[in-house]
């Protein structure tokens, strides 16, 4: 059996992204898009659309899949969260080891259509959220410019209307 790459969770031959982290299986792995490439797949290829954007100085990639939606933190991100988690700890700060190590805990997330309760659609801010059926940790993908009406019409093609909230 495989194994993720990103998270180590089992996969089975034919899982094309992990059930867990979300991230690609296998040689299917597209490489991640930088925010100025933020394009439509080419006719007929629309497996997933990934981009990347920064929001209040940290980057994030976001991607949109027919089996749900997810973000991942930057390397960069993570290292300031690493680093905040270790800080509060050495420096005796609960409060600031305990926002690290929370903020770690949250940099890599993936939620399924399926287990989704809603997707809100907020087209002045740019933004898709995502709320799990438990109402646990929404995500909250932060789109481009050039990237939201492409984003919301694979979502719009791939989930049930009724949990889209405009």
């Amino acid at each position: 059996m495989p194994f993720c790459t990103s998270c180590g969770q089992e996969l089975t031959a034919a899982d094309r992204f992990c059930t867990s982290c979300g991230a690609p299986a296998g040689p299917l792995a597209a490489p991640l898009m930088p925010v100025t490439q933020a394009t439509p797949p080419p006719p007929g290829s629309q497996d997933e659309i990934r981009w990347t954007n920064k929001v209040l100085g940290f980057t994030s990639d976001y991607y949109v899949t027919p089996e749900g939606a997810g973000q991942a933190a930057s390397k960069k991100t993570s290292n300031v969260n690493t680093g905040l988690a270790v800080a509060g700890t050495l420096l005796g700060s609960l409060s600031a080891a305990g926002a690290g190590i929370l903020a770690k805990s949250r940099e890599d997330d993936f939620i399924r259509w399926d287990e989704s309760r809603s997707v809100a659609l907020n087209r002045k801010k740019k933004t898709v959220t995502v709320t799990r059926k438990s109402l646990i940790f929404p995500i909250r993908l932060y789109c481009t410019d050039e990237n939201y009406d492409l984003v919301v019409a694979f979502i719009k093609k791939n989930i049930d209307p009724a949990l889209i909230k405009e």
